[in-house]
Order: C-alpha cells, then structure tokens, then sequence
C-alpha cells in the first residue's frame, strides 16, 4: 500500500529566526514533526519607507538540498520519502 502524497499543509513549523534587510524581511522556519527536517524561508519585499510590501515568498529546502520553490520541493521531498 503506497503513502499519500506529500502535503506541506500537514507539516508543523516554527519560527526559528527573523532578518531585516535594506529592501526585504527574512523569516525562517524549521519543521518540527517530520523527518528528514524541512526549513521554510519566506521572504517579504519592503517599499522605500521599509514596510512591507507585495506578496512574500516561499522557499524550502532539506539540510542537503539547495532552496527552491514550493513545488519543486514537494516533487523532491516525495522522492527522498518514498526512500525510508
């Protein structure tokens, strides 16, 4: 019997760190319910006065892997599952 897809809806994150730079905000997230470990960088453009603006992006990789975007990651994490 296969496992069911790979979902990041069911994976519990915490905030492990927040960078502000000169024209975007950092937010990092480490799992913490999942094997092998998935960190979650999702990074907010800033306007001129420093508020954030535009719609953030998500990006995701393993302790190995390069960051990438949500659905490559979720296309590679099934893979490395489907190992163990």
């Amino acid at each position: 019997m296969s496992d069911p897809p790979f979902s990041l809806k069911k994976v519990k994150f915490r905030e492990t760190a927040h960078i502000t730079f000169e024209d975007e905000y950092v937010t990092a997230y480490q799992s913490t319910d999942i094997v092998p470990k998935i960190y979650m960088s999702v990074n907010t453009s800033r306007d001129a006065q420093g508020l954030a603006s535009g719609k953030p992006k998500r990006w995701f990789r393993t302790r190995y892997s390069k960051w990438v975007t949500e659905q490559t990651f979720i296309k590679n994490y099934q893979k490395i599952r489907e190992k163990f």
